[in-house]
């Protein structure tokens, strides 16, 4: 489900992504589920629902740091990104809605691997700036 609400604001210009928008849904405050957001820190807002990012955001923001630091770190984190997108489309077809608990528990731990490396080539890259 998107969520997302043309909120009109005075001088008849139209705001989208604004708390109050969200607010007057009513959907937000209520929903114990996961949401699935670009990083909007208006999300977080609503404390009884789980927060995820978007994988998709994140491959964008990848790409753009791939682009500027070149690192192999960043090129096989988007990769393993792709991989479970590619795993999920493969599921939808088959039918079925979810990893079972060792999958998800084996992605999950192969994500923070990968993402714990992509840190460890910032630092050192950083600290050769300084």
């Amino acid at each position: 489900m998107w969520l997302s609400k043309k909120h009109k604001r005075k001088e008849n210009i139209y705001v989208w992504r604004n708390l109050e928008s969200f607010e007057e849904m009513e959907i937000l405050d209520r929903y114990i589920g996961v949401v699935c957001h670009d990083h909007n820190p208006i999300h977080q807002r609503f404390k009884k629902s789980k927060q995820v990012e978007c994988n998709f955001h994140i491959l964008r923001y990848c790409k753009s740091e791939l682009e500027v630091h070149k690192r192999e770190s960043i090129k096989s984190f988007m990769e393993y990104l792709l991989k479970i997108r590619d795993k999920v489309d493969e599921y939808r077809i088959q039918g079925r809605k979810s990893f079972n608990d060792e999958e998800y528990e084996e992605t999950k731990k192969e994500y923070l691997r990968l993402l714990e490396i992509w840190q460890e080539d910032h630092k050192e890259d950083y600290k050769k700036e300084k």
